[in-house]
């Protein structure tokens, strides 16, 4: 409540999207090994630790995203109630969750188009649909920005 739901909405969603937009940067690219150097440690050891090195990176992008997502759908609730009109509330608030929705019937659709163009590449790019996802939500987050920065200074100024 301190930093206001415009300045939530903001940064979980720059938040959000960097994150998604990192996903196939670790899966495709983080190192997937570490060095050991001691004697004592088997071909087994070294593998799982190669392992949980790249995932435990992957695990970290996707906590970091989920929490992002977490605190933006209460931050976009509260802007949408504190611009609604009087009278329509209940209209205002169930927007930005009916977007949501809507965008629920489409993305799957369009990212595993991406996906199953992404694995018929000669490299296979893992996690290129996130990254797509990802930049969709940052052209969301400009989009949102512009768009409260051109309303009334006023009505503005609390949220």
């Amino acid at each position: 409540d301190r930093a206001g739901a415009r300045f939530t909405a903001l940064t979980s969603g720059l938040i959000s999207g960097v994150s998604l937009m990192l996903i196939p940067l670790v899966l495709n690219y983080y190192p997937s090994s570490i060095a050991i150097t001691s004697a004592v440690v088997s071909i087994d050891a070294v593998e799982t630790a190669s392992f949980s090195n790249t995932g435990a990176a992957f695990v970290t992008v996707v906590l970091i995203w989920s929490t992002a997502v977490a605190a933006q759908g209460p931050a976009l609730t509260a802007i949408a109630q504190k611009l609604a009109p009087s009278g329509q509330e209940a209209t205002s608030m169930a927007l930005p969750r009916a977007s949501g929705d809507a965008l629920f019937l489409v993305a799957p659709s369009l990212l595993g188009s991406v996906a199953d163009w992404a694995s018929l590449q000669e490299k296979s790019l893992f996690g290129l649909e996130c990254g797509v996802a990802g930049t969709f939500g940052l052209l969301g987050v400009l989009g949102f920005l512009l768009q409260s920065s051109n309303g009334d200074k006023e009505e503005m100024k609390d949220y």
